[in-house]
């Protein structure tokens, strides 16, 4: 059974410089606190937690927490650390709320390091600014929700959606862009033509449509981009399936050109 784990900023008595074995109070957001209380962690139990991009503790709960004061009794176990090695970003057109979340907690699930959600031509939602911003920061807290039920030390930023067409000119990686007017070049292939073990870093940019795809302009302008025209098989897949299809290419066929350098 996996281990409970958390994303919060971390602060004690010594600043944030624990010690294998040391018992001390830290204190923690309230929402982590809700959440070890609706997980009915105990004293006894072990929890990680992830105070900063790819940097954790694995820690012992002496007592149950106290949700006032945010504060932790615990003792340290180990120190976890890991190097990201791999860059992958995901272009996804904006769906109804429950398509769209069900893309993003896939994508973080999958481990992509970004998540940018365009408005295109075939777009079925508007948005305006209040609706934006409350999209916004409900997608970031289903990716960081994602990312600690996948035992992640990375959460991936999610940023506040763009136009398809200032998405693609700020990309200067690999754009593999999913067009189901493309018959006959596989993701896979390109994934293939595109990267070698000798890299030693590989970034792209998946880009995926609405229902209903991309237009043939919105194709001509990614092309003008750099990107590549990329098929995903026969047959029309919705956005959320095309999504989680075409990261888990990726990130499979990357693990295994890198092996343990992805």
């Amino acid at each position: 059974m996996s281990i409970p784990q958390f994303f919060s900023q971390l602060s004690c008595g010594a600043g944030t410089s624990l010690k294998t074995g040391e018992r001390l109070t830290v204190q923690v957001c309230a929402e982590v606190i809700d959440h070890m209380r609706v997980s009915r962690l105990s004293a006894g139990e072990r929890f990680i937690l992830i105070n900063e991009p790819g940097h954790g503790w694995e820690l012992e709960l002496l007592a149950q927490p106290e949700k006032k004061s945010g504060a932790l009794d615990v003792v340290v176990i180990k120190e976890l650390s890991k190097t990201r090695q791999h860059e992958i970003n995901l272009f996804l057109a904006v769906s109804c709320a429950e398509r769209m979340d069900l893309s993003i907690r896939q994508a973080t699930e999958l481990g992509v390091t970004k998540i940018v959600p365009v408005v295109s031509e075939r777009c079925n939602i508007r948005l305006n600014d209040t609706l934006r911003h409350n999209k916004h920061s409900r997608w970031q807290r289903i990716a960081r929700a994602a990312a600690e039920q996948s035992c992640q030390l990375f959460e991936p930023i999610v940023l506040s959606p763009l136009s398809l067409e200032d998405a693609l000119s700020s990309v200067n990686d690999k754009i593999f862009f999913a067009w189901e007017e493309e018959r006959d070049y596989l993701l896979l292939q390109a994934i293939l033509d595109n990267f070698q073990s000798s890299d030693g870093y590989p970034k792209c940019t998946l880009v995926i449509g609405p229902e209903g795809g991309f237009s043939a302009t919105e194709a001509k302008m990614a092309m003008a981009c750099g990107a590549i025209k990329v098929s995903l098989g026969d047959t029309i897949l919705r956005c959320e399936t095309a999504s989680t299809v075409a990261i888990a290419l990726v990130t499979q066929t990357l693990k295994m050109l890198y092996g343990t350098n992805f």
